[in-house]
Parts: structure tokens; sequence; C-alpha cells
């Protein structure tokens, strides 16, 4: 299911390619190559979403990504604008303030 998931992402067929990889992490989530595959189809999936401004599935994909890397900064920008969009401006408070965390961690980090 992985090299599948992997292949399918890499030939643009990203909705089967993110039904393999799923199938991939839910037999074996410590797999960390999975993961990241995963993560960034569901990422991709997710902003295409938010382009067509079909924000239910991509709330959907993008919490997902946000549980296979809590610490990327894009995937809660693109949830604050998705509940921004939505009307639901606690959550896209909190994301934002999710999103300034991140910034400052990362911006202390030594180069």
């Amino acid at each position: 299911n992985a090299l599948y998931g992997s292949v399918l992402y890499n030939l643009g067929e990203e909705r089967p390619a993110y039904e393999a990889l799923r199938r991939a992490h839910d037999l074996n989530p410590q797999d960390l190559g999975v993961a990241e595959s995963l993560y960034q189809v569901t990422l991709s999936l997710g902003k295409k979403s938010v382009a067509s401004k079909q924000y239910a599935p991509a709330q959907q994909y993008l919490a997902e990504a946000a549980k296979l890397r809590p610490q990327d900064p894009e995937v809660h920008r693109s949830l604050a604008e998705i509940y921004d969009a939505t009307g639901r401006l606690a959550e896209a408070a909190e994301e934002r303030r999710l999103l300034e965390q991140l910034s400052k961690f990362d911006g202390a980090k030594p180069n």
C-alpha cells in the first residue's frame, strides 16, 4: 500500500494515493516514510479543497495533516483561513495563536 500510494501521488492521482497511504499508515503508524508521504498528500488535498471553497473536506484533510505534523505552521495557517471563511472565529483565533507560537519557536532555532 505504501509504495502503491507513493507511485499514485507521483502520478498526480492524489485521492487514490491518499486512500492507499491512509491504509498503510493505519497498518504501521511508526513508519516515518509513510507518515511523511501521507502528510504531503493530505496537505495537498486540503489546500486544493480550500482553493475550491470546499471547506468541509479541506478542514478534515488539514486536521489530519496537523495530527501528522503538529509543528508545521502552514497547516495552522490554512485551518485559520477555513475557520474564518466559515464563521468559526474562535477556532480561527486559536489556530492563529498556535501559528504565532510556532513562528516564535521557529525563529528561536539556531542557524
